[in-house]
């Protein structure tokens, strides 16, 4: 059953759209209405963001139910999946305000401290988009979620199962996080498949979208139509469709795409689907991200020394007296970072690790 409206006191400055009502919705695919605040827990969707942005919401479809452990039923490992605060502390972020369940999905809410005007400056506005799509990319979120208007589950209603965490109203900052790689399963390929039908038209739209360098909202209606048609699931209503085309056609700057392959140039395959436990999932992407941090200054130290050699290079066919200024100039590189890996004498220059190299050579022979 839903949570007691005492909290819904607590943030009705937030879900109010005037004192004393709320928008509300009876069913996903009906219009929403205004009602007396007193009556909110009586419908199943609550409208957020009608005007001000004062919420960030975040939309979560299991792929599949979750496997229960010993003395558990399907409906406790639901709740267990979906209710989890593990996820907020490994990724050092508030917990939701709340986080409600119904179906195979859940919708986590976080409260503004500092909600977004109506007509946001183009800097805030896309600073929210930002925050928010890293947030999605690090859950799991469903990116075809909008953000203006959103129906979500409502956590007072007597049929859905929700849990209100002890936390207030948090800054967008303090939900910002840097997505890696790795932390992005929803980019991944979905199939079109019943409760994932919406999220995976938008990805395969908004990939057709920058595939072709663009397309107008009839091109992308067009394309959705063919999609939907080649599979075993009924296609979205008309309407939904053009509502995909038309979020994709005036957001195509703030939406990006991924081919369908392994994450990063690393080539590291997925962890979606493994089955690995919580912790040993988190271990596996904190080892992941070790590498791919080691593998990124490997790859920044390689463009570092081929620069150096160019500016080296370039220097000797001008003959222009070689220096670690001019080098520095010349590569655009910090003069520190060239007396990292030059040694230069008299305008002649040896490179530390080859150095280093025929010295260990040295030594070798030396000891035979």
């Amino acid at each position: 059953m839903g949570i007691s409206t005492q909290y819904f006191d607590e943030f009705k400055t937030h879900f109010e759209i005037r004192p004393g009502h709320v928008f509300v919705k009876p069913a996903k695919d009906e219009p929403a209405f205004c009602v007396p605040s007193a009556e909110v827990a009586a419908y199943p969707y609550i409208i957020l963001n009608p005007g001000m942005l004062c919420w960030v919401h975040v939309d979560i479809d299991l792929p599949k139910m979750p496997r229960p452990v010993d003395g558990e039923t399907q409906a406790l490992a639901l709740q267990r999946t979906a209710f989890d605060p593990a996820p907020y502390g490994a990724l050092n972020i508030p917990l939701p305000a709340f986080a409600v369940l119904s179906g195979k999905s859940f919708h986590l809410l976080w409260p503004l401290l500092r909600p977004l005007p109506p007509h946001p400056s183009p800097v805030s506005r896309r600073y929210y988009h930002d925050v928010r799509r890293n947030l999605m990319r690090a859950l799991g979120g469903d990116i075809a979620c909008g953000v203006h208007m959103i129906g979500a589950k409502n956590p007072f209603f007597v049929r859905h199962t929700a849990v209100k965490y002890p936390s207030g109203p948090c800054t967008l900052e303090a939900l910002r996080l840097e997505a890696a790689p790795q932390d992005v399963p929803h980019w991944r390929q979905l199939d079109y498949d019943t409760g994932q039908r919406n999220c995976a038209s938008f990805r395969a739209a908004l990939a057709y979208f920058h595939r072709v360098g663009g397309a107008s909202e009839d091109e992308l209606a067009a394309f959705l139509a063919d999609y939907q048609a080649g599979a075993n699931t009924p296609p979205l209503p008309v309407e939904e469709n053009w509502d995909i085309a038309k979020s994709i056609v005036r957001n195509g700057d703030i939406y990006k795409s991924r081919a369908d392959r392994n994450y990063g140039v690393m080539g590291l395959p997925t962890l979606k689907g493994t089955d690995l436990p919580a912790e040993e999932r988190r271990a596996a992407i904190r080892q992941r991200q070790g590498e791919g941090a080691r593998y990124s200054a490997a790859c920044r130290a390689a463009e570092c020394r081929l620069a150096i050699a160019g500016a080296v290079e370039a220097l000797k066919q001008a003959g222009q007296k070689i220096t670690g200024e001019a080098v520095a100039r010349a590569a655009d590189v910090d003069v520190r970072t060239v007396r990292r890996h030059l040694i230069i004498r008299d305008g002649q220059v040896t490179w530390k690790a080859v150095e280093r190299q025929e010295g260990a050579l040295l030594a070798e022979e030396s000891a035979q």
